[in-house]
């Protein structure tokens, strides 16, 4: 019997906040990380067991890199990207989950100085021009009420 197809899970958690009628979204800049340096990205990480599920390992990756605690039943899965262009013959799928702040304990900062070198708070509709573009294309759908689906089509440019 020939091997099933297998995909690769990442998790990247968007921390949003809304100040009036504005929407913010939490964001760090990588650094030294070999994959797009100098951009910002959402917190995420790849999942650490076969049989660990997404919201384990959002919250997991949350409190490493940023120092906030979310519960698993907080976070809310709305949105899962095909990638299968950057690392061809390892098909990743990216499982974004969005969780508001005020679910969250403790203050942000940042977890791991050799990995980032920036993290804020940005208005959705203000988005520094370096966020990685899936990411930037996600954080338009943060509101949405289902789990949308996109598929990276073709290779980035890495800037």
């Amino acid at each position: 019997m020939p091997e099933r197809y297998r995909i690769i899970p990442a998790t990247f958690i968007l921390v949003y906040t809304e100040e009036g009628d504005e929407q913010q979204v939490l964001l760090q800049r990588r650094k030294d990380t070999g994959y797009r340096d100098s951009w910002y990205d959402a917190p995420s990480g790849h999942h650490e067991e076969e049989d660990e599920l997404a919201p384990i390992a959002a919250v997991r990756e949350l409190q490493e890199e940023t120092g906030l605690i979310a519960q698993p039943g907080d976070l809310e899965l709305f949105h899962i990207v095909a990638n299968e262009h950057e690392t061809p013959g390892k098909p990743y799928w990216y499982l974004f989950l969005r969780v508001p702040l005020p679910r969250c304990i403790g203050r942000y900062a940042i977890q791991e100085p050799g990995k980032c070198d920036d993290m804020w708070f940005f208005p959705v509709n203000q988005l520094p021009e370096n966020v990685v573009p899936h990411v930037r294309q996600v954080i338009e759908t943060i509101g949405s009420a289902a789990v949308t689906f996109s598929k990276i089509e073709q290779l980035p440019q890495t800037g």
